[in-house]
């Protein structure tokens, strides 16, 4: 099998999982991979009760698979495919205030705070390099703002730089695209931000596994998008549980 195709049975029960890389490019052969695997699941489904798990929520719903991919990617691409055969469709992640607050017994709020917008800076090197940086960056500082709850700190791009610059010792950059996908990679041992993102796929990946057995316990078919960091770990935990009694 593939190694970013994993499948487990058990008692006719049925759960499929795509380890996808993040892409918006409608001419990327993983979509076909993902239709393709989706058509199996389904065969091997039929009448049965079903649910599709998501890294992420969707804010539409697209009609054309391109346009879908463009503007959400696997995502979107996989909403897509759930609502055409009216199969829910959920995204498990943890509450952020939750997930910050669990990091905070180890990090700071500077260091905790950096490591998300590194990962906004990341997305908005790899998706939406078009967009003026500014415009693409201030939602997600209002977003940590509002989720926190901090009000004694200071969500201000500013504050952003000077937070790098007391890290790296070294200016800010938000076109150095290597160095954000490095950062916020959580299988580079390099500095704390990555430490940071080990720690936070260690709590998503802990809840999102926790709901995906709550699924199956409930008897539904599962099928799962979420990207191909994820797989490995999802799997040991899933396997572990899941074929414990077997």
């Amino acid at each position: 099998m593939d190694s970013n195709l994993w499948n487990l049975e058990k008692d006719k029960q049925h759960l499929f999982y795509f380890g996808a890389e993040h892409s918006r490019n409608p001419e990327d052969k993983q979509f076909t991979e993902i239709e393709n695997y989706w058509n199996d699941f389904l065969k091997r489904t039929d009448g049965k009760n079903k649910i599709v798990f998501i890294e992420s929520g969707v804010k539409e719903i697209y009609k054309d698979k391109a346009e879908a991919v463009k503007k959400q990617g696997e995502v979107g691409f996989t909403a897509f495919l759930a609502q055409k055969n009216n199969i829910e469709h959920i995204c498990s992640e943890p509450n952020l205030f939750t997930e910050r607050e669990k990091l905070l017994k180890k990090f700071s709020k500077e260091e905790s705070q950096y490591y998300y917008f590194a990962r906004a800076v990341d997305s908005w090197n790899r998706f939406a390099f078009s967009v003026p940086f500014l415009e693409y960056i201030t939602p997600y500082l209002e977003r940590d703002r509002t989720v926190t709850e901090w009000d004694d700190f200071d969500f201000s791009i500013d504050h952003m730089r000077q937070i790098h610059k007391e890290i790296f010792h070294d200016e800010f950059n938000e076109r150095n695209k290597d160095f954000f996908a490095k950062l916020v990679n959580p299988f580079s041992e390099e500095t704390i931000i990555n430490k940071i993102a080990r720690e936070s796929g260690y709590i998503r990946d802990s809840h999102i596994v926790r709901k995906i057995i709550e699924a199956w316990e409930q008897g539904k078919n599962i099928f799962v998008v979420y990207g191909l960091g994820h797989l490995n770990n999802h799997k040991t935990m899933l396997e572990k549980k899941l074929l414990e009694n077997t």
